[in-house]
């Protein structure tokens, strides 16, 4: 959290108001964020966990995805219990920086297991859903960046040829402006020439 003192300052002020089951899980989860960036990953987990179980709509939704990300930077679960987890929690609650948020941590975790394809079609709707936010920007610099991995790094070399080629394409509005792209198109031409794909080749170019 930016500015944690002012947050715990505002937060210990809060405490003396009375406050309602949302405002009350709304500190909470403030305070499990400050637990969480001081390094005491128990207690923000307790926390969050209590306000998922007091069942607070907005609270709850939000405190769901700090626990999947906890446990899986911790490898207490694995990629595909977290895919599956923050899957199902896109319906939990839609629309501002909880969705953006949610889109792009899933993004990442699709990337970081190589599927390529369904990680940038998510962070592409993060960042068309939420062209407004500021963290756009930065959504699209890391989707610039996976892409110019896959194809100007040769991390594409790994994956099938045709699957390759329609990765490319799909996403062909990320292909940068200049020699970089031409770099780009002319390594997966190569690639396929030296599969006798000579026709999807010289489509490419």
């Amino acid at each position: 959290l930016k500015n944690d003192g002012f947050v715990k300052s505002a937060l210990d002020l809060m405490q003396q108001l009375p406050l309602n089951a949302a405002q009350l899980t709304e500190t909470d989860y403030w305070r499990a964020l400050l637990e969480r960036d001081a390094g005491n990953l128990l207690k923000a987990e307790e926390t969050l966990q209590g306000i998922v179980k007091a069942g607070v709509r907005r609270t709850a939704a939000r405190a769901g995805p700090e626990l999947i990300h906890m446990e899986y930077e911790s490898e207490r679960i694995d990629a595909v219990e977290a895919i599956d987890r923050l899957e199902k929690l896109r319906f939990a609650w839609r629309g501002d920086d909880f969705e953006l948020e949610l889109l792009s941590r899933l993004g990442d975790i699709y990337v970081a297991q190589k599927e390529f394809n369904i990680g940038l079609q998510t962070l592409k709707m993060a960042v068309t859903f939420f062209k407004e936010s500021p963290k756009t920007a930065t959504l699209t610099r890391q989707m610039n960046r996976i892409y110019s991995d896959l194809f100007l790094k040769g991390e594409a070399d790994a994956l099938d040829p045709v699957k390759a080629v329609a990765l490319y394409s799909e996403f062909r509005e990320l292909i940068p402006l200049g020699a970089d792209g031409d770099a780009m198109t002319r390594r997966l031409a190569d690639r396929l020439v030296s599969i006798d794909l000579l026709e999807e080749a010289a489509d490419l170019l």
